[in-house]
């Protein structure tokens, strides 16, 4: 009787071992199979933006703040987003006070122009100023 208790103990533990291993094989491939399938990769603007849309960074040079304006249009010279549409989108706390004026790389934008149009691209920093105070 003790032989066959022994045994049998034996026996069931080795069950409990092999339905653990099964489980834990399953669990392994399920996962292999969610990280394979499951993660896209990210696109530039997912990178850069934080969205799948266009952005750029408006930096206030006299506080030195920075905020990021997504959901615009970068691509389109004729109709695509102004500098109008970024400063519509800016909280009225962010920046030294208005008016405002903006520039990219030198250049004054002039609110009718699309962004596109003067060659802003995916997360391209735009400086921006009071009117009246020195770029």
């Amino acid at each position: 009787p003790i032989c066959y208790s022994f045994c049998t103990l034996l026996s069931l533990n080795k069950n409990i071992i092999m339905f653990a291993k099964s489980i834990l094989q399953l669990v392994i491939a399920t996962m292999l199979v969610a990280s394979c399938m499951g993660e896209k990769e990210k696109s530039a603007r997912e990178i850069r933006c934080g969205t799948d849309t266009d952005c750029v960074t408006v930096k206030d040079k006299a506080q030195g703040g920075q905020l990021l304006v997504d959901g615009l249009d970068l691509s389109d010279v004729v109709n695509g987003h102004t500098i109008a549409t970024v400063e519509e989108r800016l909280p009225s706390w962010f920046g030294p006070g208005r008016p405002l004026r903006f520039e990219f790389k030198g250049e004054v934008l002039d609110p009718e122009i699309p962004l596109a149009k003067y060659g802003i691209k995916l997360a391209d920093d735009i400086i921006m100023t009071k009117v009246g105070d020195e770029l």
